[in-house]
Protein backbone atom coordinates (compact mmCIF):
# COMPACT_ATOMS: atom_id res chain seq x y z
CA UNK A 1 0.00 0.00 0.00
CA UNK A 2 1.41 3.10 -0.87
CA UNK A 3 2.30 6.36 1.03
CA UNK A 4 0.32 9.41 0.84
CA UNK A 5 2.72 11.93 -0.41
CA UNK A 6 2.26 14.18 3.44
CA UNK A 7 3.31 10.71 4.99
CA UNK A 8 6.36 10.03 2.88
CA UNK A 9 7.43 13.16 3.43
CA UNK A 10 7.51 12.84 7.13
CA UNK A 11 9.05 9.39 6.81
CA UNK A 12 11.79 10.66 4.61
CA UNK A 13 12.75 13.89 6.83
CA UNK A 14 12.18 11.21 10.03
CA UNK A 15 14.97 9.21 8.69
CA UNK A 16 17.23 11.86 7.23
CA UNK A 17 17.16 13.19 11.30
CA UNK A 18 18.08 9.43 12.06
CA UNK A 19 20.71 9.01 9.83
CA UNK A 20 22.13 12.32 10.47
CA UNK A 21 22.35 11.89 14.22
CA UNK A 22 24.26 8.77 13.78
CA UNK A 23 26.65 11.03 11.58
CA UNK A 24 26.46 13.43 14.21
CA UNK A 25 27.59 10.56 16.62
CA UNK A 26 30.20 8.94 14.38
CA UNK A 27 31.74 11.95 13.14
CA UNK A 28 31.54 14.65 15.96
CA UNK A 29 31.93 18.27 14.84
CA UNK A 30 30.26 21.73 13.97
CA UNK A 31 29.39 20.59 10.24
CA UNK A 32 27.38 17.59 11.64
CA UNK A 33 26.01 19.50 14.29
CA UNK A 34 24.73 22.19 12.06
CA UNK A 35 23.19 19.21 9.37
CA UNK A 36 21.77 17.62 12.27
CA UNK A 37 19.93 20.93 13.82
CA UNK A 38 18.80 21.68 9.95
CA UNK A 39 17.24 18.46 9.53
CA UNK A 40 15.49 18.45 12.83
CA UNK A 41 13.84 21.67 12.00
CA UNK A 42 12.90 20.56 8.01
CA UNK A 43 11.32 16.91 9.84
CA UNK A 44 9.87 19.48 12.56
CA UNK A 45 8.30 21.63 9.55
CA UNK A 46 7.05 18.57 7.74
CA UNK A 47 5.96 16.90 10.57
CA UNK A 48 3.52 20.29 11.28
CA UNK A 49 2.85 21.51 7.94
CA UNK A 50 3.36 18.80 5.00
CA UNK A 51 2.37 21.58 2.69
CA UNK A 52 4.98 24.25 3.64
CA UNK A 53 7.40 21.14 3.48
CA UNK A 54 6.22 20.21 -0.22
CA UNK A 55 8.43 22.71 -2.10
CA UNK A 56 11.16 21.14 -0.23
CA UNK A 57 10.35 17.71 -0.81
CA UNK A 58 9.92 18.72 -4.20
CA UNK A 59 13.78 20.34 -4.60
CA UNK A 60 15.03 16.88 -2.78
CA UNK A 61 13.15 14.81 -5.13
CA UNK A 62 14.80 16.63 -8.11
CA UNK A 63 18.16 16.81 -7.12
CA UNK A 64 18.02 12.67 -6.27
CA UNK A 65 16.74 12.30 -9.53
CA UNK A 66 19.46 14.04 -11.09
CA UNK A 67 22.14 12.50 -8.23
CA UNK A 68 20.59 9.04 -10.30
CA UNK A 69 20.52 9.77 -13.73
CA UNK A 70 24.43 10.73 -13.20
CA UNK A 71 25.43 7.32 -11.29
CA UNK A 72 23.41 5.78 -13.73
CA UNK A 73 25.67 7.32 -16.83
CA UNK A 74 28.87 6.85 -15.26
CA UNK A 75 27.87 2.92 -14.26
CA UNK A 76 26.68 2.01 -17.37
CA UNK A 77 29.79 3.88 -19.13
CA UNK A 78 32.48 1.92 -16.54
CA UNK A 79 30.52 -1.10 -17.80
CA UNK A 80 30.53 -0.55 -21.25
CA UNK A 81 34.35 0.88 -21.73
CA UNK A 82 35.40 -1.33 -18.99
CA UNK A 83 34.19 -5.01 -20.27
CA UNK A 84 32.89 -4.61 -23.27
CA UNK A 85 34.98 -2.18 -24.99
CA UNK A 86 38.11 -4.57 -24.16
CA UNK A 87 36.77 -8.11 -24.50
CA UNK A 88 36.23 -6.54 -28.70
CA UNK A 89 40.06 -5.42 -28.76
CA UNK A 90 40.90 -8.30 -27.38
CA UNK A 91 39.02 -10.49 -30.32
CA UNK A 92 40.25 -8.19 -32.55
CA UNK A 93 43.65 -8.54 -32.18
CA UNK A 94 43.64 -12.03 -31.62
CA UNK A 95 41.58 -12.57 -34.92
CA UNK A 96 38.53 -14.19 -33.10
CA UNK A 97 35.74 -14.52 -35.39
CA UNK A 98 33.14 -16.94 -33.59
CA UNK A 99 29.95 -15.75 -35.67
CA UNK A 100 31.99 -16.03 -39.16
CA UNK A 101 31.23 -12.53 -40.23
CA UNK A 102 34.69 -11.92 -41.41
CA UNK A 103 35.14 -11.85 -45.43
CA UNK A 104 36.70 -14.53 -47.61
CA UNK A 105 40.20 -13.30 -48.75
CA UNK A 106 40.32 -12.39 -51.82
CA UNK A 107 36.57 -11.68 -52.42
CA UNK A 108 33.93 -10.10 -50.70
CA UNK A 109 31.07 -12.55 -50.09
CA UNK A 110 27.63 -11.41 -51.03
CA UNK A 111 25.97 -13.21 -47.73
CA UNK A 112 26.95 -14.68 -44.42
CA UNK A 113 24.58 -17.34 -44.59
CA UNK A 114 26.00 -20.75 -44.49
CA UNK A 115 24.50 -23.48 -46.10
CA UNK A 116 22.98 -26.31 -43.13
CA UNK A 117 24.19 -29.58 -42.68
CA UNK A 118 22.37 -32.06 -44.20
CA UNK A 119 19.19 -33.53 -41.85
CA UNK A 120 18.72 -36.92 -41.28
CA UNK A 121 15.70 -38.58 -43.44
CA UNK A 122 13.81 -39.34 -40.22
CA UNK A 123 13.15 -35.56 -39.67
CA UNK A 124 11.72 -35.25 -42.92
CA UNK A 125 8.22 -35.99 -41.58
CA UNK A 126 7.41 -35.03 -38.13
CA UNK A 127 4.21 -35.54 -37.60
Amino acid sequence: MPLAPANRARLQASLAVVGLAVLCWRVPGVVTTVLLMLGATLALVAWISPRAYAPVQRGFDALLHGLLVVLTWTSLALVYFGLFTPVRVWRLLTHNDPLGLRSQQGSAPTTYLQPLPPTPARFDRQF
